[in-house]
């Protein structure tokens, strides 16, 4: 009996077990990460630990707006929550994408998911579903298409100072 409740003060550690990516997210008022819908991963990721899972989907990366495939921590700052030794709370903790389309329009995309705070990466099932399979189905992608071509045409349609080059004067 006096084992038992030594067991239930003290419980034991934990094994560590093969590292997987983990993807936990705490703070779902202003989230950093974009997940997106969930995706059956490709068969090329099958059994690959998170160091060499990166190489893999940088390598089978099909989006031309460079996206970077990391390891992400980021920490939950709002309210002053701390562990107990005095760190920050993980608030994400596993394989991100940032790029350029992201940077640009994460805000605004945020905002129509009615969140205050840019997003600032894409999450896992995002990269498997868009990164590297088809960017079309990637919001941040269509957004920054839409800009790119509206600042195209601007530049292609003639406007009110285009001035064709006048005749010079004969003599």
């Amino acid at each position: 009996m006096i084992r038992k409740l030594i067991k239930g003060l003290f419980p034991a550690k934990k094994e560590k077990g093969p590292t997987t990516p983990v993807q936990s997210v705490t703070d779902t008022r202003n989230p950093q990460i974009f997940f997106g819908a969930l995706v059956k991963p490709p068969e090329f990721t099958k059994g690959l630990d998170p160091s060499s899972m990166i190489k893999v989907l940088q390598s089978h990366t099909v989006c031309e707006y460079a996206p970077k495939i990391e390891f992400q921590r980021l920490y939950y700052t709002g309210g002053g929550q701390r562990s107990a030794r005095g760190d920050l709370e993980i608030a994400y903790e596993g394989i991100s994408v940032a790029c350029s389309a992201i940077k640009n329009f994460g805000l605004a995309i945020a905002r129509e998911d009615g969140f205050s705070q840019a997003y600032r990466y894409a999450g896992l099932n995002h990269i498997y579903a868009c990164c590297c399979s088809d960017p079309k189905k990637c919001r941040f992608y269509m957004e920054a298409k839409a800009e790119d071509s509206q600042v195209s045409h601007r530049f292609r349609s003639p406007g009110k100072f285009d001035r064709k080059p006048e005749e010079e004067p004969e003599e």
